[in-house]
């Protein structure tokens, strides 16, 4: 598996995970990957970019989301990070 396929397991994971949290910035967030992956699966259909082209910006936005999750009232922060640190460790625990 590619690290691009790995990273974007891990916003899907993630995406499940979250999907129940009852938050405008999340379910907005959730709303953006959704929109973000459809139009990757375009760019890798077309061949305009490739996979490689395109995983260092989900490698960032990975590493940013803790900083995301942090600005956020406390009871739903510390749900949305409980669930990055399981989620990124079964999947990408270098990230850790």
């Amino acid at each position: 598996m590619t690290k691009f396929d790995r990273y974007k397991s891990a916003y899907l994971k993630l995406a499940d995970e979250l999907k129940c949290l009852d938050n405008d910035v999340i379910q907005g967030l959730l709303k953006s990957w959704n929109i973000s992956f459809n139009e990757m699966d375009d760019f890798l259909i077309s061949k305009e970019i490739t996979k490689s082209k395109m995983t260092s910006g989900l490698l960032q936005g990975l590493r940013d989301l803790p900083s995301v999750f942090s600005d956020l009232p406390a009871p739903i922060s510390e749900l949305a990070t409980s669930k990055y640190k399981r989620v990124i460790s079964e999947i990408a625990p270098e990230l850790i």
